[in-house]
């Protein structure tokens, strides 16, 4: 997974202008320094660019989960934690990349891909490994080297300048060869494994990957330019032996992984796997029968310590725990009344799916418009990228500001792009909760949970609705400021583009008119940006709310002996303190509006004042978040709009969580 080549010439055209700049800081210097300090430097300026032209999402949950993974899959390799920084970008691309010198970045897109922490897992493992194998010091000294010829062989020529220049782009536009990824591959898979992922992931997430990329391609360009064919990737990730899902040692070691995270459920699945094949082995029996204890499931635990204690282990039954207190039923009217009241609200909810259907449409045709014209300006800006050199600082600054305001505008459309995504997805995601609710209390073991979370039905999908509304309303307005940013960006590149035939010292003549222009863009593409976030904060918004109420339930049907394993995730996970969470388990609360309580109240909370200096390996700059127990306040959607609190990091929490509550919920086959 390249890191470089995630900025191709069609996409993220900004962030390839300006590292020429960054080249020059490093040509004087290569003959003298080491291979590691050339990655660090170069990494670190690069990172350092990216970083503000992108954005990074300063989540704290979302920050401690993607680091949590990317430091225990280091660990596990032996590796100095003080080398890696983790950090999610704020892009909707699917993607993730290296830097050299130990610089992982994730793209949010691809933490909403992604089904499970495996997943997660095996791409950081891939990322990691081009670090440790130095694949960008390799790259590097072969491309510097190439270019470096070419400008001896042309220093005689006017052209060297330009030669020279290009070598910014050689840095910038460098991808790892095909052995490196394979490499990569392979040894990322390792690294997952040995850090106590399950390796089988990687199968599932590139086997994902080629679906989406024959049904969506251009949603994935970015993914499916910096990496080789999935294809290729999928046959031979499918022939190791780690991620084999038939090799029962693969499967007891992921099985004892699924086991540390606190995922039992998912660890007796895979122990019930490798059994089948091992069913001599006690050990196994009970590893098996300590994860069903974990889920207040006492006759499998007691079967599976019957079977160890067949084959000749010495077992002895644990004390019997105090069994949770179980609610009392409702009288059936209530739940009647419940489901009539869920009915109505079903109803409203498919009301306005003609009128909203309508809507999506004119935004998606307004946004492809808006496209079209934005390639045409990443043509203009690449002609005017073409005629510029290094030693011309005046024009590059000017080229720099029109990449940052391209930057802006690709992001607007995103962010519509998006919302028109949610204004489908999420009506069609309350209508599934409200049907299997409506299950729910038609079943005799309907209960006060279920009933309450009917009850709060009704209201949630009624905001969530409008938000969606008001939010497709707004890109309008969006696509409107889009329109102007476009206009006043063509007529800067052009401009820059057409004063490369001027001489230098001529280009004062016209410099306050271009960089008025140049103002102009970079004026309409910040405020196309903030209206683009305004909008897209109240569609992330209303699919908060569809994802809380699908928690609700998925927590509703969680067995209450097993609730407080299943619970402990928004711990082990997203760092939530550790006595909230167990409250919530205990109490009758519904799980999807306390969980999102609680990490939105994080998301706020001011951080505690940690030094940089390392105390101790791994505990440096790079290290993750430190624990923090604070009591978290409870903080609402609506309270987060009006604070401005991103939304979109809450989503994908909520997802992981209710991805791993739905498999961990799921009842055993048998063997």
């Amino acid at each position: 997974m390249a890191f470089l080549m995630a900025f191709p010439g069609n996409r993220w055209v900004g962030r390839r202008f300006v590292v020429p700049l960054v080249a020059v800081a490093f040509l004087g210097a290569l003959p003298w320094r080491a291979a590691g300090s050339v990655e660090r430097s170069v990494g670190k300026q690069a990172a350092e660019q990216l970083e503000e032209e992108i954005g990074v999402v300063a989540d704290p949950a979302l920050s401690l989960w993607v680091q949590r993974v990317g430091f225990a899959i280091v660990r596990a390799d032996a590796g100095d934690a003080r080398r890696f920084s983790f950090k999610i970008l704020d892009a909707d691309d699917v993607n993730a990349f290296a830097l050299p010198g130990g610089y992982v970045y994730v793209t949010r897109g691809l933490l909403r891909f992604i089904d499970s922490e495996d997943e997660l897992a095996t791409v950081l493992g891939h990322e990691i490994a081009h670090v440790t194998s130095h694949h960008g010091s390799k790259q590097l000294k072969r491309d510097l080297l190439l270019s470096l010829a070419l400008t001896l062989l042309r220093a005689h020529l006017p052209e060297t300048v330009a030669t020279v220049g290009e070598m910014g782009s050689v840095l910038y536009a460098l991808r790892y060869s095909r052995g490196d990824e394979r490499q990569a591959d392979a040894l990322g898979i390792q690294k997952a494994a040995r850090a106590g992922f399950d390796p089988a992931a990687m199968v599932g997430f590139l086997r994902k990957l080629a679906e989406r990329e024959k049904r969506q391609p251009s949603r994935f360009e970015i993914y499916f330019m910096t990496h080789p064919p999935t294809a290729e990737r999928l046959e031979r990730a499918t022939a190791d032996p780690l991620a084999d899902a038939r090799d029962p040692a693969a499967r007891a070691a992921a099985a004892r992984g699924l086991a540390a995270r606190g995922l039992y459920r998912q660890a007796a699945a895979r122990y019930e796997e490798s059994l089948a094949r091992t069913p001599g082995d006690a050990e196994l029996h009970l590893a098996a029968a300590a994860c069903w204890e974990a889920l207040g499931r006492r006759a499998e635990a007691r079967e599976e310590r019957r079977r160890a204690r067949a084959l000749g282990a010495r077992v002895s039954d644990p004390l019997p725990a105090a069994l949770p207190a179980v609610l009392p039923p409702i009288p059936r009217s209530a739940a009647v009344a419940a489901k009539a009241e869920l009915a109505k609200a079903r109803e409203s909810v498919s009301a306005g799916r003609a009128r909203r259907a309508r809507a999506i449409a004119d935004t998606r045709r307004g946004l492809e418009d808006r496209k079209r014209r934005f390639r045409r300006l990443l043509g203009t800006l690449n002609t005017a990228a073409g005629s510029l050199s290094l030693a011309d600082p005046v024009r590059q600054k000017m080229l720099q500001r029109i990449g940052l305001a391209v930057a802006r505008l690709e992001k607007a459309l995103g962010r519509v792009e998006s919302i028109a995504e949610a204004a489908h997805t999420v009506p069609d995601g309350l209508a599934e909760t409200a049907e299997a609710l409506g299950g729910r209390l038609a079943a005799a073991s309907a209960d006060a949970e279920a009933v309450e979370i009917a009850r709060a039905y009704e209201p949630a999908a009624t905001r969530a609705l409008a938000e969606l509304d008001r939010s497709l309303g707004d890109c309008g307005k969006t696509l409107r400021l889009i329109d102007g940013a476009l206009r006043a960006c063509q007529v800067a590149a052009q401009d820059l583009a057409e004063s490369a035939l001027v001489p230098t010292r001529f280009l004062m003549i016209r410099y306050g008119q271009i960089t008025s222009r140049i103002d102009a863009a970079a004026s309409g593409a910040e405020s196309a940006e903030r209206a683009a976030d305004a909008a897209g904060l109240l569609a992330d918004a209303a699919e908060a709310r569809r994802r809380v109420l699908a928690l609700d339930l998925l927590g509703q049907q969680t067995p209450r002996p097993q609730r407080p394993a299943s619970y402990a995730l928004l711990v082990r996970r997203f760092g939530v303190p550790e006595r909230q969470v167990e409250a919530l388990a205990a109490g009758s609360a519904p799980l999807g509006r306390g969980a999102a309580a609680l990490l939105l109240g994080m998301a706020v909370r001011v951080p505690l004042k940690v030094s940089d200096e390392p105390a101790s390996p791994g505990g440096g700059k790079g290290a993750p978040l430190a624990a923090d127990d604070r009591p978290v306040g409870s903080v609402t959607i609506e309270q987060a709009i009006e604070r401005r609190v991103p939304l979109a990091p809450l989503n994908i929490a909520l997802q992981s969580l209710g991805q791993d509550l739905a498999r961990e919920n799921e009842v055993a086959a048998p063997r």
